[in-house]
């Protein structure tokens, strides 16, 4: 879970940048996206290792693993959807099917950075309360 702290420094640092400036800083713009898709697979990679180490459910899809986990209690339904949509993102993210939509992404950066970090309290809570070392996921 530690390892989401830099792209998560980053994303918070870029906060206060408008769509129109980080369209104009191909260096920044890259990093933008570099680091949102670090984070939004961190919490996937977290999501699957926490799968593993419970023995869940496999899930279909990296977007059926928060739905796991919330089938499971360890993070509520609400906002296993937004990471459901999070995670279908990350895709487009990574593979650039499309030309991306900036306002798009830097919506993400103001509404679901909150949700990457209330991803990460809930589940290490949870994980903690069922005698689970976090550091090992």
């Amino acid at each position: 879970m530690k390892r989401l702290a830099v792209p998560l420094k980053f994303l918070e640092d870029l906060k206060m940048k408008s769509v129109r400036e980080l369209e104009g800083d191909s260096t920044l713009l890259g990093g933008f996206l570099w680091h949102l898709y670090l984070a939004v697979q961190g919490c996937i990679n977290i999501a699957l290792k926490t799968i593993s180490k419970l023995s869940l459910r496999t899930p279909e899809s990296y977007a059926d693993a928060f739905t796991v986990l919330s089938e499971e209690k360890l993070i509520p339904e609400e906002l296993a959807k937004k990471l459901t949509a999070m995670a279908r993102f990350r895709h487009i993210l990574a593979h650039v099917y499309t030309k991306i939509d900036l306002d798009r992404v830097h919506a993400v950066l103001h509404h679901n950075l909150a949700d990457i970090k209330e991803f990460l309290k809930v589940l290490a809570t949870k994980l903690q309360e069922k005698k689970i070392d976090v550091s090992q996921i």
